[in-house]
Order: C-alpha cells, then sequence, then structure tokens
C-alpha cells in the first residue's frame, strides 16, 4: 500500500508514493519495507533504535515532534502521537476483523463479561473471538498469549487470524492502560460496556479521576455513532458516562427501573436463582455461579449480546453460563469438606465485593488467603488487609508477585489493616496451611492470582497455579 492511503489527513504529499510493507514499534522485528513507529514507553524508548531499524530495511519512520533528526537515510515524519499512528498503520495492514465488535471496561469483571458474551453468542452459532487477560481464544483455541489489552500491532494480527478461522464476532477487554495508549484506535465498536470502578492502577494513572477518564475513551471516542452502551446502573459513574455519551444508544443493568433489573437473588449451593425483569418480562433463572457480583456480569453480557443482535431469549441462555478460569472458580472439596475457590480479586473493593457474596453460600467459617504484588500501588495494601479483616473469618496474608520488593515488608503493610491475620511467606504453605485448618461448612478463597501461571520474584516468574497446586493437594 502507499502511505497517502493510511495518513490522509497529513502534510505528507512528497512522500505519498512511498510503497509501505507492514508496520511495528519493536525495532528487531523490522523487515524490508516496513515502517517503524517509535514509541517511548516506561521502560525503553523506540527513538534509541530508530537507526537499528533503518539497518534492517525500514523505509520510513515515524517519531514524537522534537526528536532531532540526525541525518537519517530514509524519510522521517513527526507525530504529535505516534500510538495512535501506531494503530491506524495497524487497521490497515491487518484490515480483516470480526463483524461484530464488542469491548467491555471497568475495574472488575472484565474478564467474567468477555466471556460469558463469547458464550451466549456462540449458543446462537456465531463464533466469537475473546480477547483479554487469559490471551485470546476462538471455540476453544488459543490463538495467542497476551496482555489485557495487546498493543496495537498485535492486536490487529489477532483479529484478522480470528477473522480467517471463521469468527463472526469479538468480545474484548479494554484495559485502562490499553485505551490511554491508544491501541485500540483501530477499532470501531458497535457495543461497548462498563462494570464499575474501584481504585486500582493509581501507580500509573495517578488519581481516579485520571483513571475514569482513560476508561471513557471506550464511549466517547471509540464507539460507533449508531453502538450501544451498556452501563452498570448500581455504580455512580455510570450516570457521569452517560452525559458523555453524545449519540449511541445507552441501556442499563442493576437496580430497578434499569434496562434489565435484577429484581432478586437467593443463594443456592453452588449457584443462585434469580429473576430478572426485562422490559416488564420476568425471566426465572438458576445461575450456576455464586457471587451478586457474577450476577450483574450475566446481566451486562445478555444486554451486550441483545445489542448485538441477539433477541430477549438470551437471559434465558444465562443458566448455561460456564464460570471463567480464576473468576469465583471453584476448585474443589478438601477431604474435611471444605469447598475451595480461585479468585482474581486484586484490589480492596474486589476483595470485599468476593467476600461478601460469598458470605451467603458459607455454613460455617470464610476463609481468605491473599497478598499484594510489590512495585505498584502501596496504598492499597493495608486496604486489602482490612477488607479481608471484616469479611473474613480467618485471613491468611501471603506473597503475590512481590517482584523487586521485599516479601515481609510487603506483608506487613497489608497486616495494617488485618491485625489478627495468618502471615505465611510461600505461597504454597499458606495455602497448604489454609486447607489443613478448614472443614466442613467453611469455604476457602484463594485471591489475587486467578489464572495466573506464575509467582515473580524480581527478574524471574516462577510456574505456579493456584487453582492446580489446590488440586494437587486434595487429589
Amino acid at each position: 500500500m502507499k502511505l497517502s492511503e493510511i495518513m490522509k489527513c497529513r502534510d505528507i504529499d512528497s512522500l505519498a508514493d512511498i510503497e509501505i510493507n507492514q508496520v511495528t514499534s519493536d525495532s528487531r522485528e523490522v523487515k524490508a519495507g516496513d515502517v517503524f513507529v517509535a514509541i517511548k514507553g516506561e521502560k525503553n524508548d523506540g527513538h534509541d533504535y530508530i537507526k537499528q531499524a533503518i539497518e534492517k530495511g525500514a523505509s520510513l519512520i515515524i517519531a514524537k515532534e522534537g526528536y532531532e533528526n540526525t541525518e537519517l537515510s530514509v524519510p522521517l515524519i513527526y507525530s504529535q502521537n505516534t500510538r495512535y499512528d501506531l494503530s491506524q498503520f495497524a487497521a490497515h495492514c491487518w484490515p480483516d476483523m470480526p463483524e461484530i465488535k464488542m469491548g467491555v471496561t471497568g475495574t472488575n469483571g472484565k474478564s467474567s463479561v468477555a466471556g460469558f458474551v463469547a458464550q451466549l453468542m456462540e449458543m446462537y452459532h456465531k463464533p466469537t473471538l475473546v480477547l483479554g487477560t487469559l490471551g485470546s481464544f476462538l471455540q476453544g483455541e488459543k490463538l495467542n498469549d497476551s496482555l489485557t489489552t495487546p498493543d496495537s500491532v498485535n492486536l490487529h494480527k489477532i483479529l484478522q487470524k480470528a477473522y480467517e478461522k471463521g469468527a463472526k464476532a469479538v468480545s474484548l477487554e479494554a484495559s485502562s492502560h490499553g485505551l490511554e495508549q491508544h491501541r485500540l484506535d483501530g477499532i470501531s465498536f458497535d457495543v461497548v460496556a462498563f462494570t464499575n470502578l474501584t481504585r486500582d492502577h493509581l501507580d500509573y494513572h495517578g488519581d481516579m479521576q485520571s483513571y475514569l477518564k482513560a476508561k471513557m475513551r471506550l464511549f466517547t471516542e471509540l464507539l460507533k455513532k449508531d453502538g450501544f452502551a451498556v452501563l452498570n446502573a448500581d455504580d455512580e459513574n455510570s450516570s457521569f458516562i452517560q452525559q458523555k455519551i453524545k449519540q449511541a444508544s445507552v441501556v442499563t443493568y442493576g437496580k430497578k427501573n434499569a434496562s434489565l433489573w435484577i429484581q432478586n437473588v437467593i443463594p443456592r449451593g453452588k449457584g443462585q436463582d434469580v429473576v430478572f425483569d426485562h422490559m416488564g418480562e420476568k425471566y426465572n433463572i438458576h445461575l450456576p455461579l455464586i457471587g451478586r457480583f457474577q450476577v450483574e456480569n450475566a446481566a451486562c453480557s445478555a444486554l451486550m449480546a441483545m445489542c448485538a443482535g441477539l433477541g430477549g431469549q438470551v437471559i434465558e441462555k444465562l443458566a448455561q453460563l460456564k464460570g471463567i478460569p480464576g473468576r469465583m472458580e471453584y476448585v474443589g472439596t478438601s477431604s474435611k469438606g471444605c469447598h475451595i475457590y480461585v479468585d482474581y480479586a486484586h484490589t480492596p473493593a474486589g476483595l470485599e465485593t468476593a467476600l461478601q457474596q460469598v458470605r451467603p453460600h458459607t455454613k460455617k467459617k470464610l476463609a481468605v488467603v491473599f497478598g499484594a504484588g510489590g512495585n505498584r500501588d502501596q496504598g492499597k495494601r493495608p486496604l486489602m488487609g482490612k477488607a479481608a479483616h471484616e469479611y473474613a473469618d480467618i485471613q491468611y496474608i501471603t506473597d503475590d508477585n512481590p517482584r523487586y520488593e521485599d516479601a515481609a515488608q510487603i506483608r506487613q503493610q497489608v497486616a495494617k489493616g488485618a491485625p489478627k491475620a495468618i502471615n505465611i511467606g510461600g505461597r504454597r504453605e499458606a495455602i497448604e496451611s489454609a486447607i489443613n485448618d478448614l472443614g466442613e461448612g467453611d469455604i476457602l478463597i484463594i485471591a489475587g492470582k486467578g489464572h495466573e501461571e506464575g509467582q515473580i520474584i524480581g527478574d524471574e516468574k516462577f510456574p505456579f497455579n493456584d487453582a492446580q497446586f489446590v488440586k494437587e493437594i486434595i487429589g
């Protein structure tokens, strides 16, 4: 393709006929004829690798305004936003993607909602790519490992691969990092959703206002004018988001007078009986998942599926949903009769919600194994402890990706909010101790890591999966 086909709005008359192959922001992947977009990241600056990209055959360089041109041998274009340009190039280099584009953002619930939407779509024979924290999957086949929101180039490669394999829709998690860094700007969404907003990622965003502003881009900049926004009526931020949505249609779930009203929830065994009211029509569903938050996630996914073209009968299909790995995942029952769940709750609000909503299913004691990550927001550590202290009968503080920090010091900071907690550094030892301590009628939540496959200590990632380890213990 020619440069003029991509950068139509830029003053590039003298360069318009340059032939473009593909685009990358990784100098190691540059091939002859590629465009190299220099991105300044948190650890590395792509501008330091421009000469390396040229040596490998780059035909064009895009760099931030202010970059000092040191007599490059190929054309250079200055950009006000190199991340945005990267997304536009990626969308042109890998243009094919599933017809229906759906995205969900929020602090908690993204993985469950994205997965539930795909399950519902596939019940109606619409193969759907799920893309997010767990990786990218199409009908059980893993296409790629990924960050919650992969970079623009990898995102469009995955979308095109899914399209070629027959995907009719994509259901993806839109992280605040991905939105702020313009990784999704090459996609025009048909349906987007907001689950909730609680404290997280403040080490990156700085404050809650900036965190919300990043998520707002999904609704104000990336949603089609004739698209749909699904909002959680129970979250106070939804009304603010709705005010900023100009032309798209808005539907809500949650409290009375919402488009989909969660009228009643009764915990029952490893599930719950739910009464939904959709525009005056009632649906009595047994949801095979525990926790009110899973009811909310299910409601969100049902509305998204309806906005994507499925009828109201999709609500009845919620009874067939299967849990998402690491999201309040029932792992098994110990020899003493304790039911064990693994959950990704890694924020104070997420942990509080998980414990509160499992309580009605607990006949005797509710226990939790949890920790806090290193080199992340330190302010949330005592708040994590406080949530566990207030809502669990027994708390076990352990390590959760200490990274470059002193693990014992992290645990001490968490313990400020949970003064009676049992402090056990090794995650294996903490989980095993909790299982041995608990018995018939008790429930154990192992929180923080969910689906993760490793424990990060320093530069190394040591293989470890909470659910797999539990299975080894209980047989």
